[in-house]
């Protein structure tokens, strides 16, 4: 299908059969690959794929090198310049497979719907698709590309952006490839995206990221929260929403830096949780040189702020870690477990309530102190160790 006359709308009934249908108008070529428009489709067209077993739409607009916008649902596609509306677009139904095709401009796609398997292919440019309204009319898996498909592992400059909004209180698990949300049939299959942003609802989410095939922006909106992430392999951006719920974190790995920002009006918790591990912390270190930043601990650097409790759970090698956590860290409260080992733990400067327990093994801690100790100082410090030393070496004043 090339073309529709403004002011009509045709049906067209494929009946049996396994059938091929292609909408656009070719233009040219770009190698040996036709070029096509959608510029050309005035009026509505509907397509429905009958009882055939293996019946397959796809519709391009490869020839648009300066972009456009359009919408599409379970059962339409509008917008890049198509007629508008009732009277415009491309209508389908039945199809084993839909695919869409765009072209070299910067595209803007909304996808409120599946109700057969879609591939949407964005074509070269900075795209954005945006996954829109409610999540029950994705009934089918939804493949998208910033791209072409099977173009994964590409490095094509692009900006590509895949944007998520949640309407309501959700699971939600992020794969690398992958994003599954709970209740709802279709799966979203991504490649070739440089972002993910995603807006949680103000209900109660629960999100698990296995990993990320981009840089992850996540922000869990109201409600009491639940985070648990095992790795990131693009930096990333978490914040818990605005609001005074209580939020938790848990972070079990990461192998790039990532910042966690909870709300200074809630109870959010930051658990970085190390239990599994067996290789022993050799230089792990929080400070507060910017908020709170744990280094050495994951592969990458954790940035975190605005939470109430922060939790480290170390595994069972021989761990060493340094707490030098100053004003920067006040009304946080810190809790280190140093597992299953024999552990050193040095504490350089506290700045609210801290505890430290050992846990089994034979665990020690260093306490350092510049100057003379003050009445009160430690107050704030509960320590569950078998030795405790006072390193008072660097005082100039004599006691």
């Amino acid at each position: 299908a090339r073309y529709s006359a403004a002011d009509t709308e045709l049906t067209i009934n494929l009946g049996a059969g396994s059938d091929l249908v292609e909408v656009g108008q070719e233009t040219g070529t770009a190698g040996d690959t036709a070029q096509k428009t959608l510029s050309q489709l005035f009026g509505k067209i509907n397509f429905e794929g009958g009882d055939g077993t293996n019946d397959e739409l796809v519709i391009e607009n490869t020839a648009d090198n300066v972009g456009g916008s359009g919408l599409l649902s379970q059962s339409n596609l509008t917008g890049f310049g198509m007629a508008d509306g009732v009277t415009g677009g491309i209508g389908f139904g039945s199809f084993e497979s839909v695919i869409v095709a765009l072209g070299s401009g910067n595209d803007s796609l909304q996808v409120s719907g599946t109700s057969s398997p879609i591939d949407v292919e964005l074509g070269d440019g900075d795209d954005l698709l945006e996954i829109v309204g409610y999540f029950g009319d994705f009934e089918a898996d939804l493949n998208v590309s910033g791209t072409t498909q099977g173009d994964s592992t590409a490095v094509t400059g692009q900006d590509d952006t895949l944007s998520i909004a949640f309407p309501t209180a959700t699971f939600l698990t992020l794969g690398s490839e992958t994003l599954d949300i709970g209740g709802v049939v279709g799966q979203i299959n991504y490649e070739q995206f440089t972002s993910i942003d995603a807006q949680l609802s103000a209900g109660a989410d629960t999100v698990v990221i296995d990993d990320i095939g981009a840089a992850l922006t996540l922000d869990t909106g109201g409600g009491a929260d639940t985070v648990t992430a095992h790795e990131f392999s693009f930096p990333s951006i978490v914040h818990l929403g605005d609001d005074s719920a209580a939020d938790t974190f848990t972070l079990v790995g990461t192998s790039t830096d990532l910042t966690v920002t909870g709300n200074a009006a809630g109870i959010d918790t930051l658990t970085i949780d190390q239990t599994d591990v067996t290789n022993p912390v050799t230089r792990g270190r929080l400070d507060d040189s910017s908020s709170g930043v744990v280094t050495g601990v994951t592969d990458g650097a954790v940035t975190f702020d605005d939470f109430a409790q922060f939790n480290l759970l170390l595994g069972s090698g021989n761990d060493q870690f340094a707490l030098d956590a100053g004003l920067g860290l006040a009304g946080t409260n810190l809790f280190i477990d140093g597992g299953v080992s024999d552990d050193v733990i040095d504490i350089i400067e506290l700045s609210d309530v801290t505890a430290v327990s050992g846990g089994d093994g034979d665990d020690t801690v260093n306490l350092f102190i510049d100057g003379m100790p003050t009445d009160g100082q430690f107050t704030d410090l509960g320590l569950t160790i078998e030795t405790l030393a006072i390193q008072n070496s660097a005082s100039t004043i004599s006691t």
